[in-house]
């Protein structure tokens, strides 16, 4: 028997002694998925969200595994049923949103969810940097520019600060602003 067989089936006795606890079938799902069964694994994701919404990465988990699915929708859905049972944590749910709308060339769907993200949570940098890098990638770099100076404004790192310079650097080649 493999470690990961052992690992299920310890998982798998735990929930028969406690079947209402949720890690035990997080922890089931994350074995499961470790040995490809991507199926099983998001149903004991899902009995994880159901015993205990408000814990962001059984959402996570769940979303992730139907994206390896390519189940991009059914994983924007898990999203926006953990915005509702889970609204504290509603800004990482609109930032993972962005991703899969990123991800599936759906930019303005991705900008909305970013900017929600950025509503909720407006000193977090990483969702500013996603959305500023996802400006770039629709060549709005006036708009990109804009964003990385309000970014400078909460966190002006260094990363930041090269951002910036990257941004300039590229407005002035495409001739749309002088520097």
């Amino acid at each position: 028997m493999s470690d990961i067989d052992i690992k299920i089936n310890e998982y798998k006795r735990l929930i028969k002694i406690e079947p209402n606890n949720a890690w035990h079938h997080f922890h089931l799902g994350e074995a499961l998925e470790e040995k490809g069964e991507l199926n099983d694994a998001i149903e004991e994701y899902s009995r994880a969200v159901e015993l205990d919404p408000t814990f962001p990465d059984f959402h996570f988990k769940k979303a992730e595994a139907l994206l390896k699915l390519s189940k991009f929708q059914e994983a924007v859905q898990v999203y926006d049923n953990a915005i509702r049972k889970d609204p504290k944590d509603a800004h990482l749910y609109h930032y993972f949103k962005g991703e899969i709308y990123e991800e599936l060339g759906k930019y303005e769907e991705a900008l909305k969810e970013y900017n929600r993200a950025i509503e909720w949570s407006p000193n977090n940098s990483w969702y500013r940097q996603a959305k500023i890098y996802l400006l770039e990638k629709m060549n709005r770099l006036e708009d990109a520019l804009k964003e990385v100076d309000e970014l400078i404004k909460i966190d002006s790192s260094a990363v930041n600060l090269e951002l910036r310079k990257e941004i300039l650097a590229k407005l002035k080649n495409n001739n749309n602003i002088k520097v």
